[in-house]
């Protein structure tokens, strides 16, 4: 899965989101939902046990709820970062950072 562009992307807008004290949960949800591929990444990790949340999650808004906005600010740079390191993580079998490391070792 190919995200680190839009990844990135979507990191940045989510600090914006963070930072305007005006923004509400739907603010975010709005923003992940218009990214497919990330909306997708962020379920997959949301469901995983690691998380240990009962039943399915099914909606980016429920995730987002679940997750928190620091928690949903953090893996979104996880993902991007994890799609940029990948090939160096495969090489010294080391992550950049704990994010990156608990994105591949629990996605």
């Amino acid at each position: 899965m190919n995200i680190a562009v839009s990844a990135s992307d979507t990191y940045v807008r989510l600090k914006k989101l963070m930072e305007d004290q005006n923004s509400k949960v739907e603010d975010f949800c709005e923003l992940l939902s218009n990214d497919s591929q990330l909306t997708s990444a962020i379920l997959k990790i949301v469901n995983n046990e690691f998380f240990g949340f009962s039943g399915k999650i099914e909606t980016i808004s429920r995730a987002v709820n679940l997750l928190g906005i620091g928690l949903l600010y953090e893996t979104v740079l996880g993902l991007s970062e994890m799609e940029c390191t990948q090939p160096l993580y495969r090489a010294k079998n080391q992550p950049v950072s704990q994010t990156s490391m608990v994105l591949l070792n629990h996605s």
